[in-house]
């Protein structure tokens, strides 16, 4: 993952399976932020996709993306019709 940000920032980033369970969560600062994730699909149930989720400081979500595995694709999920 890359979050191109131009200035230091503090986010929050949720990983979910296609269940929606939350398997891992991480808290990122700095800018232009890279990081690698890997997940056993076997213990995690992540044949399908996975879901990042990016939320600011406030808890605001910033932006919400869909992995397809199969695919070898990453989409952004609309967020503004959430709850």
């Amino acid at each position: 993952m890359a979050l191109k940000n131009s200035t230091n920032e503090t986010y929050f980033i949720s990983i979910s399976n296609i269940e929606g369970d939350v398997i891992f969560c991480d808290e990122v600062s700095g800018k232009a932020i890279v990081r690698n994730y890997q997940f056993d699909n076997k213990i995690y149930n992540t044949d399908d996709s996975l879901t990042f989720t990016v939320s600011d400081l406030k808890g605001k979500t910033v932006a919400t993306y869909k992995v397809d595995r199969a695919q070898k694709t990453a989409y952004a999920v609309d967020t503004t019709n959430g709850k």
